[in-house]
């Protein structure tokens, strides 16, 4: 039994799933590759960090309750409306592709849509853009899904006579559990 794979958009605890699976999508990922000319070498090609990735996604937004639609929503100017609303706003949607590894975060860039054959249904397309969160190292981590060590507080400092012997090694031992 084939099953057809949800689009899903979300944005704070609103969801929306398209109606309808597109019959096709294509997902692009990649690095920028710089090339540099470095006098008496020529020219040298540098991999650089991750590219953003571009998304187009075909809509059929149905105005009629067809059996082999993925959900029974027939209000497609409802849905358009809440894309545009997501683009007033400048909203980051996480995109979902139910059973893939497709679960990022985009931005919508435009959307074209319009009807074509009388049915009332709504056909286009959306632009997306990969959205990437800027902020320090550590939100960077924790916005790719990427988990790491805990660091543990240090030791509030407390004051310390230094005696005749004594060595940094050995204090460090003593108040740190590590003399490094």
């Amino acid at each position: 039994m084939d099953t057809l794979r949800k689009i899903v958009f979300t944005q704070g605890g609103t969801e929306l799933v398209l109606p309808v699976t597109p019959p096709a999508f294509q997902v692009g990922f990649g690095i920028r590759i710089e090339t540099v000319n470095i006098h008496g070498m020529g020219d040298l090609r540098i991999a650089g960090h991750p590219t953003l990735g571009n998304f187009s996604v075909d809509l059929l937004l149905p105005a009629n309750a067809y059996g082999w639609a993925v959900t029974r929503s027939t209000d497609p100017y409802g849905i358009i409306a809440q894309f545009k609303k997501w683009a007033r706003v400048q909203a980051v949607l996480r995109l979902i592709i139910t059973g893939t590894d497709v679960n990022i975060p985009v931005q919508l860039e435009s959307c074209d849509y319009g009807e074509q054959d009388g049915s009332n249904d709504v056909v286009g397309t959306l632009h997306l853009s990969e959205y990437r969160y800027v902020g320090s190292a550590a939100g960077a981590i924790t916005a790719l899904g990427i988990s790491r060590a805990v660091d543990t507080r240090p030791v509030i400092p407390q004051t310390y006579t230094v005696k005749q012997g004594d060595c940094l090694r050995t204090i460090a031992e003593q108040f740190y559990g590590n003399a490094n």
